[in-house]
């Protein structure tokens, strides 16, 4: 016989970060995954297929102890969309964000943590023209709450273009809906002046203007922000990874255009023993929470 069989436990569902795939919703298993079947099914106590044996982590090229399986859902969704299509189709947002953390919740105006906080929306994108903003924090879609940033992505990623999808979010500590609709994901999606001695002295991080050939040369606009130009080795701001070249878009929320104003809005920050910055690093940005020293 060719076929082999293993038995193991589920021991997570859910999985990623695993870093195989763009979208990635893996279920987690230690039955062993071997050349003889990897790319079979992961079957359940009543023998139905709950996934496909897709990966193991190993260091050797053997099997170690961790598989992961694709959830059996995602595969009918792929190949419901190849037979009719002969491609797959993703359901297209195009904003970025992250989970909101304990300390972020406070300056984000929410009693606990919950939902993410919206970071970077593209031009132009369904999320653009539906009037969704960055700070905006989406609590719910569909009804369904959100977990992470991951399991949203993979859940908007899972719709068909074209559908609508319903979000509850918080704008300004006011509860807000909003129903957008989905576009198709694109093939690929892009992945000194005078320095403030406040913020440096405080956070341990430089800024200067974003003037017009340090926004060409480092691929941002004009007035987006203030760009950071040192970061004190050790410093709250280092600790939190911010480094030189790092684009600082907003302070608590506000939107920052000048070193002044950067300098103004920390100042003001500085009873709060903390601050919320929103840094953006080439396509991709973050809300960072940096202490005061």
């Amino acid at each position: 016989m060719n076929e082999t069989v293993t038995v193991g436990v589920i021991s997570a569902v859910g999985r990623s970060n695993v870093h195989i795939a763009a979208y990635e919703d893996f279920i987690q298993t230690d039955a062993a995954i071997n050349p003889g079947n990897s790319g079979g099914p992961l079957i359940d106590l009543d023998g139905r297929a709950i996934g496909f044996n897709t990966a193991i982590v190993s260091e050797s090229g053997g099997y170690m102890g961790i598989g992961f399986a694709i959830p059996i859902n995602m595969v009918r969704t792929i190949e419901e969309q190849l037979k009719n299509s002969g491609k797959v189709t993703r359901g297209y947002l195009g904003l970025y964000g992250q989970k909101v953390t304990p300390d972020m919740a406070e300056p984000l105006g929410l009693k606990e943590p919950a939902g993410l906080v919206i970071t970077q929306i593209q031009k132009g994108s369904p999320a653009d023209k539906a009037g969704l903003k960055v700070q905006d924090v989406i609590l719910e879609i569909n009804g369904r709450k959100v977990e992470s940033y991951d399991a949203f992505r993979n859940e908007i990623a899972a719709l068909r273009p074209g559908s609508q999808a319903r979000f509850n979010i918080l704008r300004d500590g006011k509860p807000l809906q909003l129903s957008v609709a989905l576009g198709e994901r694109p093939g690929t999606v892009a992945q000194r002046e005078q320095p403030s001695q406040e913020p440096q002295q405080t956070l341990g991080v430089e800024v200067q203007d974003l003037t017009k050939d340090l926004a060409n040369q480092l691929g941002y606009q004009p007035g987006e922000g203030v760009v950071v130009s040192a970061v004190t080795p050790g410093s709250p701001a280092a600790e939190k990874g911010i480094e030189p070249g790092d684009l600082i878009v907003s302070v608590n929320r506000q939107n920052v255009a000048s070193v002044d104003e950067f300098a103004a809005a920390v100042k003001q920050s500085r009873k709060n023993g903390k601050v919320l910055l929103l840094v953006r690093r080439g396509e991709m940005a973050q809300f960072v929470v940096v202490t005061f020293e």
